[in-house]
Formats: structure tokens, C-alpha cells, sequence
């Protein structure tokens, strides 16, 4: 009995001590480049009293990203993130025959969180996490498709809201690894079309709840 209960316990320290062995020879940076996809829904709220209502909504996009992670615990993280894409905004005029569109709003999707990972020191690691985001939206790039229905201008506003993160790493390699991440992100930002009629201004909170997906290559050191 005295026996066993000295291998346990020598297997248990044994254990712990490589364990802890191993996260110390771990890096602590990674450096994440990625090919983005972003799915988005959005619509604009209709008020039928309003002669230039008007409703907005996106198309998924594809682009790239960069991702910046530091593990400050064994199991945890800090990760921020940069994006650039570019969906197609059509905006719905109620007073017009079918949509009129704007096209290449450039996104520029900022984010911020902690990540739990469940198997840090395997070569295969889920991880989850939360966090925030910030949307920059560019300005558009093709808003005379739209002079033509008396529009002089499409803003969005920039955006703060939350963020939540779940992926995977597939190590190879010594220092890399195959990421692929997925964040779902809320937001209700604000777009406002200014018409020439009297320089009429509507301003509509637009659904905004994309889910930004990423496949890329780590580098750890």
C-alpha cells in the first residue's frame, strides 16, 4: 500500500513537473496570417411616412488578416486581430423602382479578447474566448450609381460591440501551426443617407451581427 501510494505520488509530481516543463519551453507569441470571409445580414428599419425611407444590407466578402497572440497563463491568452474586406452595400430607396447600390465598402473589423485553450501543449488545440470589436467602415466608393436618385452621400458610423471567438490550432512543424477561427460579432451601427431634396437627412440603426471566419499559417516564437 505504502508502495503504491509512493509511485502515485512520484507519477503525479512527474507528471506535474513535465507538464510544467513543457509549458515553460513553449512559446508565448504567435503570429497568425489569414485568408477572411465574413458572412453579414443586415436591414434598415422602414417608416412608410418618410417619402426617401430607405432600407441597407451587405453581401459576404472575402479578404485577409493578421493576428497577434500572447499566452500570459498555461492555459490562456490575449489576442488582437485586423481585418480588411470589402462586401458589397446595396441601399433599398422606397420612392424608386428596385434597389440602387454602392458598391466596395471597404470593413476594417478590429478585435480584442482572451482565449481559453483546452489543449495548449497537444497538436491539435480548441480554444474559446470573448472579447470586443470595432468596425472602421470606409467611406464608399461608388456612391454616383446612386446621384441619380437625388443621394449625395452613405456614411456609417464606427462601431464598438462584443465579440465571441472559438477555434482550433493544428500544430506542425516546430514553430507553426494551421489556425482556422471563427467570431461572432454584435453590433448596431448607424447608416445615414443625405438626399439633395432640400439636403433631407435619414438616419437608420442597421442589423449588424456578421460572423467573421479565417483560415491561415501561425508562426510561434
Amino acid at each position: 500500500m505504502k508502495m503504491n501510494m509512493k509511485l502515485w505520488v512520484a507519477g503525479t509530481l512527474l507528471m506535474l513537473f513535465g507538464n510544467s516543463h513543457l509549458v515553460a519551453q513553449s512559446p508565448n507569441f504567435e503570429v497568425t496570417l489569414r485568408a477572411a470571409y465574413i458572412e453579414v445580414t443586415g436591414s434598415g428599419n422602414q417608416f412608410e411616412d418618410l417619402e426617401q425611407d430607405f432600407t441597407a444590407e451587405f453581401d459576404t466578402a472575402s479578404g485577409y488578416g493578421l493576428g497577434f497572440n500572447y499566452y500570459f497563463l498555461d492555459a490562456f491568452s490575449a489576442e488582437v486581430t485586423a481585418s480588411v474586406i470589402e462586401p458589397d452595400f446595396a441601399v433599398t430607396l422606397f420612392n424608386e423602382d428596385g434597389p440602387g447600390s454602392a458598391e466596395a465598402l471597404q470593413i476594417i473589423p478590429l478585435t480584442a479578447g482572451i482565449q481559453y485553450h483546452f489543449r495548449r501543449e497537444r497538436r491539435v488545440d480548441p480554444y474559446v474566448g470573448v472579447g470586443a470589436a470595432y468596425i472602421l467602415f470606409d467611406e464608399l466608393k461608388d456612391v454616383e450609381a446612386l446621384n441619380q436618385r437625388d443621394v449625395e452621400s452613405i456614411e456609417l458610423d464606427d462601431e464598438v460591440g462584443f465579440m465571441a471567438n472559438a477555434g482550433v490550432s493544428v500544430g506542425f512543424l516546430k514553430r507553426f501551426a494551421l489556425n482556422l477561427d471563427a467570431k461572432y460579432i454584435e453590433l448596431e451601427p448607424e447608416a445615414t443617407v443625405t438626399f439633395d431634396r432640400g439636403d433631407f437627412v435619414a438616419v437608420r440603426q442597421i442589423e449588424f451581427s456578421p460572423v467573421l471566419i479565417s483560415a491561415g499559417v501561425a508562426w510561434r516564437f
